[in-house]
């Protein structure tokens, strides 16, 4: 109990470390659409997605505290897209609808994924997690040769608060790996 309520408190501080604005608006021109995130505690990464997950842009933002830019989709063709910032510890995915006329942005529409934090430390693997849905987590270790040395499947949760002792793997590089059906997440691992 004590481990679980450790990892939640190590969550909450790094998603309250992490909590950008992020304002996401048309402009008075036909086809771009600005975009600004404010309070960025680490770097982010911006991406311009269509329905299918083919990246359309793709921009990194390192060591910056605001982010601002205008974006011109004049040369898409009309669609539906999603806008997605990338941060430590969320993904945030603005869907966008591109008309032949302009863009249509509902912020209602706007959905949050939080990414698991990974503590790897004093042997153990803390794994805290808010699932936005209720599906399998599946956390895996692989070692530095690719082999699987340690796997858990938590079936039908929307959150995950488990400790994994890992002072029985011998010293070296590992991949912890935990997975939903809807995305997939990696963490570099040493044993001492």
């Amino acid at each position: 109990m004590l481990s679980a309520l450790f990892a939640l408190v190590m969550h909450t501080q790094l998603v309250a470390a992490d909590v950008p604005t992020i304002t996401i608006r048309t402009t008075g021109f036909a086809k771009k659409v600005s975009l600004v995130v404010d309070d960025l505690a680490s770097h982010a990464t911006v991406q311009l997605k269509d329905l299918q997950g083919n990246i359309l842009l793709d921009e990194r933002i390192k060591n910056a505290a605001q982010f601002a830019k205008v974006f011109n989709l004049e040369q898409l063709p009309a669609g539906m897209y999603r806008l997605v910032v990338i941060t430590e510890t969320r993904e945030t995915i603005q869907p966008l609808t591109l008309t032949e006329t302009g863009i249509t942005v509902d912020e209602n529409q706007r959905e949050v994924i939080f990414s698991p934090a990974i503590l790897c430390k004093n042997g153990y693997i803390d794994v805290s997690m808010l699932n936005n849905r209720l599906t399998t987590v599946e956390m895996t270790v692989f070692d530095a040769a690719g082999d699987k040395v340690f796997s858990d499947t938590q079936r039908n949760v929307l959150k995950v608060e488990r400790r994994y002792d890992t002072s029985s793997l011998p010293k070296g590089n590992y991949l912890v790996r935990v997975s939903t059906p809807y995305r997939t997440y990696y963490k570099d691992l040493a044993v001492k």
